[in-house]
């Protein structure tokens, strides 16, 4: 069962009644999503939330104990339960690619206008709003020796909802930009083929509680198709990037250092062998197929 504990204690309960093995899966912690949230909007962390989040820890670690193994997405999120609770296996599993999707390496052939582009989910911990406010600027400050555009992939409904409510601001206007191209939510299917298109893919996640310890599986995709890829350096993205060797990276946090990274990149280029690296990283290390090879059920349960 994986994460969160709302599924999985029922199941583990059930599973040492009937004196079956289990496997529990860690991929997130939702309680620190909450608390992000919260931290972002500046919201206060008040009693009832602090109730709610130590019952949802609290949850989480009596499933760490009774399951036969417990799976990590990644280090960060074992470290974070191996202060609170001695783990008997450190088994990390964390996210990957299926390869199979993305043998097509390919490099943009746009000659007009370079595309710096986003695909996920845009959401208050993404940086997506500073990204676009950073962009403006370069734009505005003439920068770049070319024209850029920022191309999005995703549903924007949800933040510019959560923004109205939280703070009773309206952002359609950040999203309304011209330099701004919304492709709205699409099928995972069809991702490939759009990111194809993008001179730079960028993934400008906020310094965050969740964001510093929970990984995503969005820098393997333009990894694998050997596009330009720029990460803030949060502990968990700054990993796959083993330190700016898979690719590059700028302080989480400080969108100035990512405007003077972004004009670097459109004025300048990026390095080959920063796209050599993170290609075979992601086909040696973050490929599903060779990594069910390296971490099967016979391994984890015996």
């Amino acid at each position: 069962s994986a994460s969160s504990w709302t599924p999985a204690k029922s199941i583990i309960n059930f599973c040492n009644k009937n004196k079956l093995r289990s496997i529990y899966e860690i991929r997130g912690i939702w309680q620190m999503t909450k608390l992000s949230k919260l931290q972002y909007y500046k919201r206060n962390f008040d009693n009832e939330s602090k109730k709610i989040y130590d019952n949802d820890d609290d949850n989480e670690i009596y499933c760490i104990k009774n399951a036969t193994n417990t799976l990590f997405i990644t280090d960060q999120v074992y470290n974070y339960y191996s202060k609170k609770i001695k783990i008997k296996n450190k088994i990390i599993f964390p996210n990957c690619l299926e390869i199979k999707n993305y043998t097509d390496p390919s490099k943009p052939i746009n000659k007009n206008k370079f595309i710096i582009g986003y695909a996920g989910s845009i959401i208050f911990y993404e940086g997506i709003l500073k990204t676009i406010e950073s962009i403006d600027q370069i734009i505005k400050n003439k920068r770049v020796k070319m024209d850029i555009e920022l191309h999005l992939v995703g549903d924007t409904s949800k933040i510019i909802r959560e923004f109205k409510y939280m703070w009773n601001r309206d952002i359609n206007h950040l999203f309304n930009k011209k330099f701004v191209k919304l492709y709205g939510a699409v099928s995972h299917d069809t991702v490939p083929e759009i990111i194809k298109t993008f001179d730079l893919y960028i993934i400008p996640r906020l310094d965050l509680p969740v964001t510093n310890v929970v990984s995503p599986i969005k820098p393997f995709e333009p990894m694998a198709l050997k596009i330009p890829l720029l990460m803030s350096n949060c502990d968990a993205l700054k990993d796959i990037s083993k330190n700016g060797k898979n690719c590059m990276l700028f302080k989480k946090n400080s969108f100035k250092d990512f405007s003077d990274k972004v004009v670097d990149i459109v004025n300048n280029g990026y390095s080959q062998e920063i796209l050599d690296n993170g290609y075979e990283f992601v086909q040696n290390e973050r490929n599903w197929e060779k990594m069910i090879e390296n971490i099967s059920l016979r391994k984890i349960l015996n």
